[in-house]
């Protein structure tokens, strides 16, 4: 980008120099050509030095000619510096001649000297420096040494004249070599400028006209040659019109930064619309600030956002689909309230659908409840949810078996069927659960678990009641040769006893201020912190405390829990 900006700057310089060396050519030769012949009327008058006016109406006659080509021919505008030059060999070998004929007049050395002086801006080269040097010389020496009645020491005049063009030629030759040394950077950056791949404009910050462009741009934007871009409107190239608003808050945010970006559609020459990425800068410069101007073609990266964006839009639907169908088979949880009228279910899925689920049935005087954490969470979860679901619907309904022990060894050996486990024991997929049974009735509540726990508040003293260390579904303890056997706790509750029941994702979650778990610990302590509150005043707490706890941070997992006061 700094190299294109480079060249952008130099092409511009380039042609402002072109222009300025015809106006200072042309200047010069318009005083030339009116100067000398007037010059030449007045000696003649005064009759104090020969003066042939015949070389003076010829030099005018050459200035003339150069000033009326610079207006009319492209010829003598691009060669402008070349045909000063000319006149100069003429000028010098003139004034070389009136220093001969009139004996080494000093008014005709001085002009020598001028002349010499004020060649230096038309030489531009060394091939154009040093035969100019060496014809100076051979035209002062002939001049001074042929003089038939010096005025003054021809050797001495011849020496001073010969040493200080000598001086000049050394400073110069100096100016044309760095200014060699500068054209060449100026062509390596030009050429770099030309093979961008983007397309570089150089445009007026007042008026939003385009002052310059690369190549890539006529290819870019379909255009003949740069005339139908230069000259024109850069929002001429925009496919619809920027409102007014737009372009003040452009110019505005270029003002403030320095420069702009941003995205818009692009029409070409032909009617081609694509989209461009408009890098905008200001550069400050000696007639003012200008605009560069970097466009890339991004059509196929907008398409491709087009077509996730169209992705996402799809997946997300079928995602909010698939929680419409996990709603609806899932257990309504007002019915637990309505059998526990003091109970909560804390629950935050961590995407749109979840792997975790409570599950609830009533049949007679018994209630069955239970905290799932299934395998993985968000779409897999979810999968992996309706295959717990349905098998715990089927277990408790067909009565295949009674205690909740029993019901978790069924459950195991049902997911190991649904998934085919035993074929593909690569498959270790399953959940982990709490799975109570609670008469109330009895007063009674039997107890097993999958690797999670029940805590189990009792006049202000919280119980654990610890789960077996046991997976439901996969075949890695069975083809070990362990029998899949759950220990069933029984517990009687008595009034105002309370039980809850949990996944990991509390636990697991990281948070605070040193980014470590949330731990069973914090769980507990927010259990006994508020143990005479009602139960829907300490599900608020637990909001509460996992939203103070994760803070910025995301969440990691399905959050599940479960409470039931008696």
């Amino acid at each position: 980008m700094a190299n294109s900006n480079s060249n952008i700057v130099i092409n511009k310089v380039e042609k402002d120099s072109n222009k300025r060396d015809v106006l200072m050519v042309r200047s010069l030769a318009l005083l030339i050509s009116i100067v000398l012949p007037i010059l030449g009327v007045l000696h003649q008058m005064r009759g104090d030095d020969a003066d042939p006016l015949i070389f003076r109406f010829i030099l005018s006659g050459c200035g003339l000619t150069i000033v009326i080509g610079s207006y009319v021919s492209e010829w003598f505008r691009k060669n402008i510096i070349e045909l000063a030059i000319g006149v100069l060999y003429l000028l010098i070998a003139w004034i070389s001649y009136m220093v001969y004929v009139n004996n080494l007049n000093f008014q005709y050395v001085i002009g020598t000297i001028v002349v010499i002086f004020g060649s230096s801006p038309m030489l531009r080269t060394i091939k154009q420096l040093v035969p100019f040097m060496l014809y100076c010389c051979l035209c002062v020496i002939c001049a001074t040494f042929f003089a038939e009645e010096p005025q003054t020491d021809p050797k001495l005049l011849s020496l001073t004249i010969v040493t200080l063009i000598g001086t000049l030629y050394f400073i110069f030759s100096s100016r044309i070599k760095m200014q060699i040394k500068l054209k060449q950077n100026e062509e390596l950056l030009r050429n770099v400028f030309n093979e961008s791949v983007d397309s570089l404009l150089l445009v007026n910050a007042k008026d939003n006209k385009t002052l310059d462009c690369n190549n890539q741009t006529n290819k870019m934007f379909e255009s003949k040659d740069s005339d139908e871009i230069v000259d024109h409107k850069i929002t001429e190239l925009i496919k619809e019109r920027l409102s007014k608003e737009e372009i003040e808050d452009i110019n505005e945010a270029i003002k403030k930064d320095g420069k702009w970006e941003g995205e818009m559609e692009c029409v070409t020459k032909a009617g081609k619309v694509f989209w461009g990425n408009f890098a905008i800068k200001s550069l400050k410069l000696a007639d003012g600030y200008e605009w560069l101007v970097r466009i890339s073609d991004v059509t196929e990266k907008k398409l491709a956002e087009q077509e996730i964006k169209n992705q996402n839009r799809k997946i997300t639907a079928s995602i909010n689909y698939a929680q419409r169908i996990q709603d609806a088979i899932l257990p309504d949880l007002t019915q637990l309230r309505e059998a526990f009228p003091d109970s909560f279910v804390f629950y935050k899925p961590r995407d749109v659908v979840s792997g975790d689920f409570p599950w609830f049935m009533q049949k007679g005087d018994e209630y069955y409840v239970a905290a799932v954490d299934c395998t993985g969470h968000g779409v897999p979860g979810a999968m992996m949810s309706m295959v717990g679901h349905f098998q715990l619907d089927n277990i408790v309904n067909l009565e295949v078996a009674v205690h909740p022990n029993e019901i978790l060894r069924e459950l195991h050996f049902g997911v190991n069927a649904s998934l085919k486990q035993e074929d593909n024991p690569e498959l270790s997929d399953g959940m982990d659960l709490g799975f109570c049974k609670i008469n109330t009735k009895k007063m009674q509540v039997e107890y097993a678990g999958a690797h999670r726990p029940m805590l189990h508040l009792k006049n202000g003293e919280l119980i654990n009641i610890k789960g077996d260390r046991l997976p439901i579904g996969g075949i890695q303890y069975s083809s070990r040769g362990k029998e899949m056997i759950f220990t069933n706790h029984v517990i009687k509750m008595g009034a105002g006893d309370s039980i809850f029941i949990f996944t990991d994702g509390l636990p697991d979650q990281i948070g605070g201020d040193f980014g470590k778990r949330f731990m069973q610990r914090r769980v507990e302590d927010i259990i006994l912190n508020n143990s005479d509150k009602s139960m829907l005043e300490l599900s608020i707490e637990f909001d509460r405390a996992f939203t103070r706890w994760i803070g910025k941070k995301k969440q990691i997992d399905d959050v599940l829990l479960m409470g039931i006061r008696f």
